[in-house]
């Protein structure tokens, strides 16, 4: 398999980013069916108060869960993210929409710490054209 692979920096990137943003579900969904993630701002907030929650995700439009006492100090110790939306967290579960999801575990919290560093990329400029270019060839 040494063929020639042609993109650009540009389109790497945004599927590299489109990868990692499926994994950071899957992983989200996994935790949830080993019980290793609350859901909901009541099992956010009884996870918090037990002292169980290593990260929560709170949906770029759950403006009503981002508010609550538990989320917001969670906010302030650098344990919360903001990642999708409410209908694709919900979908990640198997449930309805959902707003707050906390994770339980850190094994899973570190994995999925480090793939959101990947979905978060931004636009990737292109660097200056060379014959050996790894982004034009594999070899």
């Amino acid at each position: 398999m040494k063929a020639s692979v042609h993109t650009t920096p540009a389109d790497f990137a945004a599927a590299l980013c489109a990868q990692a943003e499926r994994r950071a579900y899957s992983l989200i969904g996994a935790a949830f069916r080993a019980r290793k993630a609350a859901a909901g701002s009541t099992a956010v907030r009884d996870a918090f108060t037990a002292g169980l929650v290593k990260l929560v995700l709170v949906a770029s439009d759950a403006r009503a869960a981002a508010t609550t006492p538990a989320v917001e100090a969670l906010v302030k110790s650098g344990q919360a993210r903001a990642f999708g939306s409410k209908e694709l967290l919900g979908r990640a579960i198997g449930r309805p929409e959902t707003g707050v999801i906390a994770i339980l575990d850190d094994g899973i919290s570190t994995a999925l710490l480090h793939t959101l560093v990947v979905a978060e990329l931004g636009p990737v400029s292109a660097p200056r054209a060379s014959a050996a270019s790894p982004l034009s060839e594999v070899g």
